[in-house]
């Protein structure tokens, strides 16, 4: 009996435990780890301080493999880093959607892309699918112009034409 009960505790705890290293946000998806944030960080910085094997470089940028539901990782440079995301099959649309939607505020849908920001409004997500059958997860930190500088709530518009980047990347 007490096999059976300390059997189910630690599989309770190991449930409770699941997803997000953060207790203070247990906002998870299992098996979908979003990418390590970089920004500004060169080629040679996140191939060594990346957690995860590195499949391949070029011009533009970095691939390593992926964990758990996510294929690959993909961090994008333009002298650092600019952008990050993860390659997921696209059977996980849906699961995705109400990942981001619950930890990230939604802006629009528009071209095919589903648009978040985080709640401070520094960061921007973009869900869009890039052919294949697989979907990009894009994460880019949100830097408003001048003229959005002052405006509390930064059009969804400007965010939007911003994300899409995994879409034009060779590999």
């Amino acid at each position: 009996m007490k096999k059976l009960f300390f059997s189910l505790l630690t599989l309770i705890v190991l449930g409770l435990a699941g997803c997000d290293k953060d207790s203070d946000n247990p906002i998870c998806l299992k098996g979908y780890e979003e990418p390590v944030f970089f920004w500004g960080a060169s080629k040679t910085t996140v191939r060594i301080e990346a957690p995860y094997i590195l499949l391949s470089v070029n011009e533009l940028a970095i691939y390593f493999i992926g964990t758990g539901i996510v294929e690959q990782y993909v961090y994008l440079f333009d002298g650092g880093v600019y952008s990050c995301g993860a390659i997921v099959l696209e059977a996980h649309t849906e699961s995705l959607k109400d990942f981001l939607s619950r930890k990230y505020v939604f802006q629009e849908y528009t071209e095919g892309m589903y648009v978040y920001m985080n709640a401070d409004q520094t960061l921007q997500i973009g869900l869009y699918p890039i052919g294949g059958g697989l979907i990009a997860v894009e994460y880019m930190p949100n830097e408003p112009n001048e003229a959005e500088a002052g405006n509390a709530s930064v059009s969804a518009k400007a965010t939007s034409r911003t994300l899409g980047h995994l879409r034009q990347i060779p590999e």
